[in-house]
């Protein structure tokens, strides 16, 4: 548990910090994904990067927006996701898959989308990984 609260990289991020931006922006991916398929539904405006002036305040905003500040809380907001990332994924057909999404950064068909979505997760889990096994 020490080893997550120590800073690993030189902005000052930690494991927790690591783990807290994964958690927020599999929820926001997931708000898009389902904006994409159907779009009627609404991303909300903490959510909606057209809401801030940069991106910079946005990503400020969403990484500030988890206030799990434990193992056992982020594990919780973890399994959320998940969850509704699979339920999400059950209903997703053939033809879903060529619709396009439209996130400030990823503007891609949900079959790309889903591509970047998991290397971005697997990319930070990577770093815990190197981070924790060094300690």
């Amino acid at each position: 548990v020490q080893t997550c609260a120590l800073p690993i990289y030189e902005n000052g991020w930690t494991v927790i910090d690591i783990l807290r931006h994964i958690i927020v922006s599999e929820k926001v991916y997931i708000i898009f994904l389902k904006n994409a398929i159907d779009p009627s539904i609404k991303i909300p405006n903490e959510l909606n990067p057209s809401s801030y002036q940069s991106v910079a305040e946005y990503n400020s905003s969403l990484q500030n927006s988890s206030t799990s500040d434990t193992i056992n809380q982020l594990r919780e907001d973890f399994l959320k996701n998940q969850q509704a990332l699979l339920k999400l994924l059950k209903s997703i057909r053939e033809v879903d898959l060529k619709v396009q999404v439209n996130h400030h950064l990823i503007n891609k068909n949900i079959d790309q989308f889903l591509d970047f979505m998991f290397w971005h997760s697997n990319h930070h889990l990577e770093q815990i990984n190197g981070a924790t096994k060094n300690k």
